[in-house]
């Protein structure tokens, strides 16, 4: 198990929370194409792996983050539970850091017969984000439709207006930095569905309504 003392938070998706995601996303062509355009995506995939071979994955697992979504999903599979999808990000829950560049995971773990098959994916983000255009883009409005309905609330002005920008000339420095602040820690749920989405147009995952799956292919 890994020793590191970093805190991240792991967020567990039920099927029907990841194909809602990737629906409201899909919706919202302007800001897929710029999460697309800021970030860079990878991935890897294990099949047929007994389940220490899954082991000696997760040890020679490089980074931090993904090694504990690796171990989340060990420990939940050896509970009877047939397969999982988990996500986490790089950014410290502890130490929220405005101006870091993040990269986000998810891992789908499934076990068949004793054997596991396993997805990791990360999204690197190599561009910071305009706060300004994603307030434009129905930023809010995919975070009110995916549940985060009071959060969306929180990051606009009492008559609708993104309080972004044009915030601080108005002599509302504080909630335009809590706006920045909002919309920096909330990104990563739309990062989650933009890898949600990569992932399932390169026919690694199944994600339809209340089933999310490994996409079975012959080579």
């Amino acid at each position: 198990m890994s020793n590191s003392s970093t805190n991240t938070h792991t967020k567990v998706f039920d099927p029907r929370e990841a194909s809602k995601y990737l629906e409201e996303l899909q919706k919202n062509h302007k800001l897929l194409s710029t999460i697309r355009y800021n970030h860079e995506f990878d991935w890897s995939k294990h099949q047929g792996l007994e389940r220490e071979d899954v082991k000696l994955v997760v040890d020679r697992c490089p980074v931090t983050e993904l090694k504990q979504l690796y171990e989340k999903a060990l420990e939940t599979l050896s509970n009877n539970d047939q397969s999982t999808l988990l996500a986490c990000d790089d950014i410290s829950n502890d130490m929220p850091q405005s101006n870091k560049l993040r990269t986000s995971y998810v891992l789908y773990a499934e076990r068949q017969n004793d054997k596991y098959n396993i997805i990791a994916a990360s999204a690197i983000q190599k561009k910071e984000f305009d706060w300004e255009k994603i307030a434009t883009m129905g930023f809010t409005t995919f975070l009110g439709s995916i549940g985060l309905g009071a959060l969306a609330g929180s990051i606009v002005g009492p008559v609708g207006t993104v309080v972004v920008g044009l915030a601080a000339a108005a002599g509302s420095v504080g909630i335009a930095n809590k706006a920045y602040h909002d919309y920096h820690q909330q990104m990563p749920q739309a990062v989650y569905a933009y890898i949600f989405q990569e992932l399932k147009a390169k026919r690694l995952l199944q994600i339809t309504g209340s089933k999310v799956s490994f996409e079975h292919i012959q080579n």
